[in-house]
């Protein structure tokens, strides 16, 4: 059973230990910085909407992960919010290559 006292800071029961908790090393604790979040949410934190989440995940620019039941076809779909950022900062880095290239262009 996974607890956590601190936002930053995840931890676990360990069976048959007389310690009640003990701290997540590996890659257990690399997987608990992954955000992910619905599609609602996604527009509220990020401001795209729903039909433009469907078209960057097509193109590959971020990362869905559908969750359903086996033999389901409907489920709910997660968005991986660091793929969200990472599509942003490409965003930003190419507008600045392209404000770079108009002012040498002047």
């Amino acid at each position: 059973m996974f607890k956590t006292k601190h936002a930053n800071t995840p931890e676990h029961s360990v069976a048959g230990s007389s310690k009640t908790t003990e701290k997540l090393t590996g890659a257990a604790s690399r997987t608990s910085d992954v955000e992910f979040g619905t599609l609602s949410e996604l527009r509220r934190v990020f401001g795209f909407s729903r039909s433009s989440a469907y078209e960057l995940a097509a193109a590959g620019e971020i990362k869905f992960v559908r969750i359903r039941k086996r033999g389901c076809v409907r489920g709910r779909v997660l968005v991986c919010f660091d793929s969200v950022r990472n599509f942003l900062a490409r965003c930003a880095e190419a507008d600045a290559r392209f404000r770079a290239a108009e002012r040498n262009a002047e």
